[in-house]
């Protein structure tokens, strides 16, 4: 075997290893095949990425648990910043009144006083305050708007991210029953890298909740791939009788052999092709719901998918359009009548609302218009840097990510003709990216490292047998015998693909992370008024006649840049103790604010209220840092940060703090503060 690649192009199978040697072909691989491939490069993509026969040979990514990933994944999306920003408001706010109010208390809910430009559905709110509702009960008193507001908060938080990680759980569980457990890891460890996924997979954005619905039907849909006539059987246990089949995990080998076994004795057989089952009538119906109640843009996703599947005679035309309209009916019917009551509108669809104002009037382009390569170009890079380069090598080489990426590249496209874009509106392509992406790595990783080739002969022997009465009769025994050998490794991948990806990845980590300590000091509305429940006090009184004043208790206007950075109702949590707290628009000059009866402002403009007939009735108490601008390192400043890091890591100073180090040393950005938000309180105001 030679080190370049190459091999002779009738290759004789090596002396099997004591290892292989004992290995036994089960029966779905009893038959006769024998692979003569010379280069790994030219093998089939399958059987580049499926994973080894041999559970002691798997490569690093191959036998990573897949509960870690949900584990690390989960943490870091809910270690950053907790506070929200204008776009993930509505449902914040509405999460919070469910929890704090009720049904029942509906009058009270902050929607119907600050509407905003469109409504929006309260299905995500539900679901989340449903989730996050029982720990927060826990902790609450009898008059139930006595709750822990910072611990709902972060069970909001958690609520979230748990219904983003286990929909991309059941993403990557299907890429590795389908591709194999290398792919599966390598879409976790891409997803990892990608700051937007990591950030925003925990906020209640509305593509949020799309992206969960999103990542269901794509599960289901690649799910369906499985082999469902007796051809494709045949040919799934003939390619995997050579190169291997990915079993379910290591410590489940028992029910891998079980599946395997069932396969190859009665293999699926449909009545008809294009017969629906459960799960296709469930990725029907749930692509449906999420396009007409939460984002009508992810019909852009769904058409691809349910097009490749008539044609590729999984679905019949009539069984769909049945399936479609059902859920329809179902799904408007749903939205209309619990978003018409909680609006207190008759008969509201929210998102055909939002579909109406924003594509049809075009009154979207009122917040920019970017041209047509934006997407590609761009924001799609931005949000997938590494996985969008290796779809490119994916579908170069591989068909099954040609597939994948159908409807990621037409729901791009499709966006790109709107004017106004960004990079929310494409959030639910990523994971077909990362999937496509897994591919591409896990061959780049495989080729790189050499792949392990099974052969398997089978011979056939006739042998004479004497019975007790001694009559001959002759019979045939057939043997199976496995062998394996390891082809050359690709110079190509070994010292340029491999070597480049892994520089991506660290690359990706490193900007993942500076774009996380930007984040998290780009919320100084919330900080500000989680400072002011602490920082401002009650006045008491201690006379024993009945001459003292009542108790004034404070009165806190929040603006707007206030609002739209952090400053939610979950932030208002001494609302129970009397305090009072307004969001009241429309006032033009301090003396407005003054008439207003506010004892405290926390606002961004003090020089506004220090003028006129305000310089003498408002005090600075403090102030709150927020973001100001950020930086890269210069070319010397990164040099310095490069030879620090190699030193902290060669030396095994290792550290790990999110937000501020990387193995020890700073991230290389300059991220610089200024005040943004101020604490203005009344001179009349008689603190304790």
């Amino acid at each position: 075997m030679k080190g370049n690649g190459e091999a002779s192009s009738t290759p004789t199978a090596m002396p099997a290893s004591p290892a292989a040697s004992s290995l036994k072909a089960p029966a779905v691989q009893a038959v006769t095949a024998t692979s003569t491939a010379a280069d790994a490069s030219k093998l089939p993509a399958a059987a580049v990425t499926d994973d080894p026969q041999d559970l002691s040979d798997y490569d690093l990514m191959a036998i990573l648990p897949g509960l870690g990933w949900d584990v690390v994944t989960f943490g870091l999306m809910v270690i950053t910043a907790r506070f929200s920003k204008v776009e993930e408001s509505f449902n914040m706010q509405a999460v919070h009144d469910l929890l704090a109010y009720g049904v029942p208390r509906l009058q009270l809910f902050d929607h119907l006083e600050f509407p905003g430009v469109v409504p929006r559905t309260f299905h995500a709110a539900f679901a989340v305050s449903t989730i996050a509702g029982p720990a927060v009960n826990a902790f609450s008193s009898a008059a139930k708007d006595n709750f822990d507001m910072p611990l709902a908060l972060y069970m909001t938080r958690f609520a979230v991210a748990l219904l983003v990680v286990v929909s991309l759980r059941a993403v990557r569980e299907v890429v590795r029953r389908i591709y194999g457990a290398s792919p599966a890891s390598w879409f976790a460890l891409l997803g990892l890298s990608e700051f937007h996924l990591i950030f925003w997979g925990s906020r209640t954005i509305p593509n949020t909740f799309a992206l969960v619905l999103s990542n269901l039907v794509v599960a289901f849909w690649i799910d369906n791939f499985k082999p469902y006539g007796m051809k494709e059987v045949r040919e799934r246990n003939r390619e995997r009788s050579v190169f291997g089949a990915p079993p379910l995990s290591l410590d489940r080998e028992r029910d891998r052999k079980a599946r395997m076994k069932t396969v190859a004795t009665a293999p699926p057989k449909p009545t008809e092709k294009g017969d629906l089952d459960l799960p296709t009538i469930l990725m029907i119906a749930i692509a449906v719901y999420a396009t007409l109640v939460h984002r009508l843009e992810l019909a852009a996703v769904f058409a691809p998918i349910f097009l490749i599947e008539l044609y590729r005679g999984r679905l019949r035309l009539f069984s769909l359009a049945t399936v479609i309209t059902v859920a329809a009916a179902a799904s408007i019917a749903s939205t209309v009548i619990i978003d018409s009551y909680m609006w207190r509108r008759k008969d509201l669809w929210p998102e055909a609302e939002s579909f109406f104002f924003n594509i049809l009037e075009g009154r979207s382009q009122e917040y920019g218009v970017s041209p047509f390569y934006t997407y590609f170009l761009l924001m799609v890079p931005r949000i997938a840097p590494v996985a969008y380069l290796l779809s490119f090598y994916a579908a170069w080489v591989d068909a099954r990510a040609r597939l994948i990426l159908i409807p990621a590249v037409f729901h791009v496209a499709v966006m790109s003709l709107v004017g106004h874009k960004e990079w929310r509106f494409v959030f639910y392509v990523v994971p077909l990216f990362n999937i496509a992406g897994g591919l591409g790595a896990a061959r780049i990783y495989r080729l790189a490292r050499g792949v392990l080739q099974y052969t398997v002969t089978t011979s056939k022997e006739t042998v004479e047998k004497v019975d007790k009465d001694g009559k001959k009769t002759t019979a045939t025994e057939t043997t199976t015998t496995t062998t394996r050998r390891r082809l050359p490794f690709s110079r190509f991948h070994r010292f340029v693909a491999a070597p480049g990806l892994l520089f991506a990845l660290i690359l990706a980590f490193v900007a993942s992370e500076a774009m996380l300590q930007i984040s998290a000091v780009n919320y100084p509305g919330g900080v500000a008024l989680e400072q002011a429940n602490f920082i401002i006090t009650v006045p008491s009184y201690y006379d024993d006649d009945d001459t003292a004043p009542p108790i004034e208790y404070p009165h806190i206007h929040l603006d707007t840049f206030v609002a739209s950075t952090g400053a939610t109702r979950f932030g208002e949590f001494k609302r129970s103790e009397g305090w009072r707290y307004s969001k009241k628009e429309g006032l033009e000059s301090p003396q407005d604010y003054i008439d207003s009866g506010f004892t405290h402002l926390v606002t961004s403009t003090p020089d506004f209220h220090l003028a006129g007939s305000g310089v003498d009735h408002w005090r600075i108490v403090g102030h709150v840092r927020g973001l100001d601008y950020a930086r890269p390192f210069s070319t010397a400043e990164l040099y310095d940060w490069l030879s620090t890091s190699a030193t902290s890591v060669l030396s095994g100073k290792l550290a790990w703090a999110p937000r501020r180090l990387v193995f020890g040393v700073p991230i290389p950005v300059h991220v610089s503060t200024a005040p943004k938000a101020y604490l203005l309180e009344s001179t009349t105001y008689k603190s304790k």
